[in-house]
C-alpha cells in the first residue's frame, strides 16, 4: 500500500509541473562499466600505477521507481628504488540504492535517489598495508575524476542522497546536472563527516558519434590529503552512442589541489579509461 501511495504521489507531483507531461518511464534494465587507469611518477626513485573498475546495475519499474547496485575494486603497484615492488587489490564500497525517475517535460528528465553503502573499503590493519590501501583508494577516486567518490571513501558507511536533471537543449545537445550530498558514518577512530559530490556535463550526439565535457566537484568536512577540503576535476570523452547504448573513451583531469594537474607535488591527477552503458527496455 505504501509503495502504491509513493508512486502515485510522485507521479502527481510530476504531472502538476506541466500539462504537456511526457509518458511515464517504461520498465528498463541497465548495466554500466566504468574503468580508469592512472600513473604518478614521483621523482627518480618512486613510481606508482593504479586502476579502478566500477560496475553498476539498475532496474526501473513501470512508473519510474527503481533499484540499483554499484560496486567496484581498485588495484595499485608501488615501486621504490631498492625495495621490492608492492601490489594490492582492494574492494570499493557496495552501494544499494532506490530511485524515482520523472519526465515533467518532453525535453526534461529528472530523478532522485537514495543509496546506502556497505563499508567494504577498509584498511587491512598493518601500517605499511594501510598506506598502500590509502594510496589505492586515493588514486581510484582521482583517476575517475571524483565522479563516484563514495565508492572509494574508506572506513565509512555512506548515506547518499542524489538528484539529477537532464535537459535536451537541442536534438544533438544534452545538458546534465548531478548533486549528491552524503553523510559518511565512520566505522573506525576517524570522525564521521559530511560530503557532497556534484557535476555538470554537456554532451553532443550525432549518432553513432558522441562527445562530452564536464566538471565534477567533491568536498568533505574532513580534509583530503595535504589538508585540502575539496577537489575540482574535468572530464572529457568521445565514443559511440546508438539507441541508448554507449561506449566512451574518457579522460579525467584534476584541476586543483591536492591532486591537480597544475600542482608541483607529484600526485595522481589524471585517469584514462573506458565507460560503457547497456540498456534493455525503453530508453528516453
Amino acid at each position: 500500500m505504501q509503495h502504491r501511495c509513493l508512486s502515485a504521489l510522485a507521479l502527481a507531483l510530476c504531472g502538476s509541473l506541466t500539462s504537456a507531461q511526457a509518458a511515464p518511464p517504461a520498465p528498463a534494465l541497465s548495466l554500466g562499466l566504468d574503468t580508469a587507469l592512472t600513473t604518478s611518477p614521483q621523482g627518480p626513485t618512486v613510481s606508482t600505477l593504479g586502476g579502478a573498475v566500477s560496475i553498476a546495475g539498475a532496474y526501473r519499474f513501470a512508473g519510474g521507481l527503481g533499484v540499483s547496485l554499484v560496486g567496484g575494486f581498485t588495484a595499485v603497484s608501488l615501486e621504490i628504488e631498492g625495495q621490492s615492488t608492492r601490489r594490492g587489490t582492494y574492494p570499493g564500497n557496495l552501494l544499494l540504492g532506490a530511485s524515482f525517475d520523472c519526465s515533467p517535460l518532453e525535453l526534461l528528465d529528472t530523478g532522485v535517489s537514495f543509496q546506502l553503502g556497505a563499508p567494504l573499503a577498509l584498511y587491512p590493519g598493518g601500517i605499511d598495508d594501510n598506506r598502500l590501501a590509502e594510496l589505492a583508494y586515493t588514486m581510484a577516486a582521482s583517476a575517475e575524476g571524483f565522479r563516484a567518490p563514495f565508492l572509494w571513501q574508506t572506513n565509512v558507511v555512506p548515506f547518499v542522497l542524489g538528484a539529477r536533471a537532464s535537459f535536451r537543449a537541442l536534438d544533438w545537445l544534452t545538458l546534465t546536472g548531478h548533486l549528491s550530498p552524503a553523510y559518511l558514518l565512520s566505522v573506525n577512530q576517524r570522525p564521521s563527516r559530511l560530503a557532497v559530490a556534484s557535476g555538470l556535463d554537456a554532451s553532443v550526439t550525432l549518432e553513432p558519434l558522441m562527445a562530452h565535457a564536464g566538471l565534477w566537484y567533491f568536498a568533505s568536512t574532513l580534509p583530503l590529503e595535504n589538508r585540502q577540503l575539496d577537489q575540482l576535476a574535468a572530464r572529457l570523452g568521445a565514443g559511440t552512442s546508438w539507441q541508448g547504448q554507449r561506449l566512451m573513451l574518457d579522460l579525467s583531469i584534476g584541476l586543483d589541489a591536492p591532486y591537480g594537474a597544475f600542482e608541483s607535488a607529484p600526485h595522481p591527477w589524471w585517469g584514462l579509461g573506458v565507460a560503457a552503458d547497456v540498456h534493455f527496455g525503453s530508453v528516453r
